[in-house]
């Protein structure tokens, strides 16, 4: 890939999308201990995910919350719902089960009714299975009051297949469709209903429950917003490039970013190396070089690391040229305390990238600030010679 067509393709609108919601909407998760992504075989299962939003909404349930949940669910639907509200004291001693009339989640309440259909791992719709289920409750004397259709992110929705005009306008009207998690939607299932559950909630064995449920769908959900701001770059890359661009396209960023790094640093030191006699790039490092302190070459190289195993480090290393480390002379170790040694390869101190390298009002950063001070230790030893 030449640099013309990697700069083009880098300015392409569909990259930038891809990129710009990386270290900015979404946070670093926290890890911990969360039960449900232990049992990992079935938390990918729609009955999994029912089981326990039916065990939630229940307000006969073990949480202890009595109908908290459930108020907070309805509150949700009210929220999202077009035309008339959900009356809540129709809903109160009412009753939750599962797959009554193969319906997912059925919350009964008098003679109303709310119907819930879990999509949330992407099943397959059934033909007509929302017109039957509205029509079996109608049947039986229920005005149902609402047809939750949960997805992962609110993008999928209900086959029509089978339905007639008057299903369609009559479903459409009791339709509302949740996003289990959705970062730009504040009305998702989690942080339209879990978080408040969690909030209010005073149980700690449902507030513990509430946590691992929020956290294993968040970041299932994060996964999903990932792949679709790259929707677009994958056709674009399919269109305008082959496949040794698409591998060859890491390979350029990392490239020219370790490049302005290295760039960045000597601009900033050329003037004034000392006590090092010269300042160089190679390849991802910058070399303070030409010292010679009590017969010893000494070198400083600041390394920067494009990949997934170093994605974030930026190190400072200084060590003894060609020959063995414990040779760097004790009074250069003595000057740089805050430096842990690493295998025989040299003393090395590491930061955190680009916040480290992130510059100030007055032109300088973290890193800057300490080369100097490091280089104004090194020449307090007064033992600078001529370089060679």
């Amino acid at each position: 890939m030449n640099i013309i067509k990697a700069f083009n393709l880098i300015q392409n609108d569909s990259f930038k999308k891809a990129f710009q919601y990386v270290g900015t909407i979404r946070q670093p998760r926290r890890g911990g201990f969360n039960l449900i992504e232990l049992i990992s075989d079935y938390y990918y299962r729609e009955n999994f995910y029912s089981d326990i939003f039916a065990a939630l909404l229940n307000p006969k349930s073990s949480h202890l919350e009595n109908d908290l949940f459930l108020v907070l669910f309805l509150d949700l639907l009210n929220r999202i719902k077009a035309g008339e509200k959900i009356d809540k004291t129709n809903y109160i001693n009412s009753i939750v089960v599962r797959e009554e009339k193969r319906i997912d989640i059925l919350i009964k309440g008098g003679r109303h009714a709310v119907i819930i259909e879990n999509k949330i791992n992407n099943a397959v719709d059934q033909p007509g299975q929302l017109v039957r289920y509205y029509n079996s409750m109608v049947q039986d004397g229920y005005e149902v009051d609402a047809i939750v259709y949960l997805t992962k992110d609110g993008n999928k929705t209900p086959s029509m297949e089978g339905w007639t005009d008057v299903d369609n306008s009559i479903i459409r009207s009791k339709l509302v469709n949740i996003a289990a998690y959705y970062i730009l939607n504040v009305n998702d299932l989690v942080k339209g209903w879990l978080f408040p559950c969690q909030l209010y909630a005073k149980n700690m064995d449902a507030i513990c429950v509430l946590r691992s449920l929020i956290d294993i769908i968040t970041k299932n959900g994060e996964i999903m917003y990932e792949f679709k701001n790259f929707e677009s770059l994958y056709r674009d890359l399919l269109v305008e490039t082959t496949f040794e661009d698409v591998l060859k396209l890491t390979e350029f960023v990392s490239t020219q970013l370790a490049y302005q790094v290295s760039y960045e640093i000597i601009k900033h030191f050329e003037q004034d190396p000392l006590p090092f006699g010269s300042i160089h790039r190679a390849e991802n490092t910058t070399v303070f070089t030409n010292w010679f302190f009590e017969n010893v070459h000494i070198k400083m190289q600041c390394s920067f690391y494009f990949n997934k195993e170093k994605s974030k480090r930026f190190d400072v290393r200084v060590f003894a040229q060609n020959t063995d480390q414990s040779l760097l002379p004790k009074r250069i170790i003595d000057k740089i305390p805050d430096f842990v040694e690493n295998n025989g390869l040299g003393y090395y101190r590491y930061y955190e990238f680009p916040e480290d390298l992130r510059l100030n009002e007055d032109g300088t950063c973290k890193v800057y600030n300490d080369l100097k001070d490091i280089l104004s230790r090194f020449k307090s030893l007064d033992v600078l010679q001529d370089s060679k």
